[in-house]
């Protein structure tokens, strides 16, 4: 299923290493990049983009499989360090929703909605007829046996699912998926990165 370059090689994706004010960045380019001259979605990624990380899964190189097959588009991701995830990790739901203009697709692996003030937040705004799509997807015991907040991750996520469904967005433009886990799994959540990015930007 792999894209493959020369005979009997497998080529690498194109990956970049850069900084931006401080903050290091890593940088996927599509294939042809520099020669097409045309316009790709981008796709930010927080955690140093922890879910392409080429060193721990094969999503680069089956995300450029696809997008050679036409089943995907082409892509740009960039996988931002986190300077402290406690102060920026969480907010990028505040972020996503209040700049619908500039963050039409909306991925949410293990999301934060457990954030004191989330809920009574979200309940405040206004988020129908927007146009983005919004995916969600957390283990189904995530923080059950936590005694912080993050206890209430499954039950804050569903709520926050169907409050989406009742204002505004339909299942068609926001899906929440619940896999079998009893904690925290990135090895897990690497599995669905294809297909929420599948999901977010073919079934339209």
């Amino acid at each position: 299923m792999f894209f493959r370059g020369e005979i009997g090689q497998m080529r690498q994706p194109d990956v970049v290493n850069d900084t931006f004010q401080d903050r290091q960045l890593l940088v996927y380019l599509p294939d042809g990049y520099g020669d097409s001259g045309q316009r790709y979605p981008v796709v930010y990624l927080q955690d140093s983009g922890d879910l392409i990380e080429r060193n721990d899964s094969d999503v680069l190189m089956r995300v450029r499989d696809l997008a050679t097959q036409g089943e995907l588009p082409g892509f740009i991701f960039v996988g931002v360090e986190s300077f402290d995830r406690h102060d920026e990790y969480t907010p990028f739901v505040y972020t996503a929703l209040t700049y619908s203009e500039v963050f039409g697709r909306i991925g949410s692996f293990s999301g934060s909605f457990w954030f004191s003030g989330m809920i009574e937040w979200l309940e405040q705004r206004k988020i129908g007829g927007t146009g983005q799509r919004l995916y969600m997807n957390l283990g189904h015991a995530e923080g059950a046996t936590r005694t912080n907040g993050q206890q209430w991750m499954v039950p804050n996520s569903k709520k926050v699912y169907d409050y989406l469904l009742q204002n505004g967005f339909t299942e068609s433009t926001a899906r929440q998926e619940i896999y079998e886990s009893e904690f925290h799994s990135l090895e897990l959540g690497v599995q669905y990165v294809l297909d929420a990015l599948k999901w977010l930007y073919w079934s339209e």
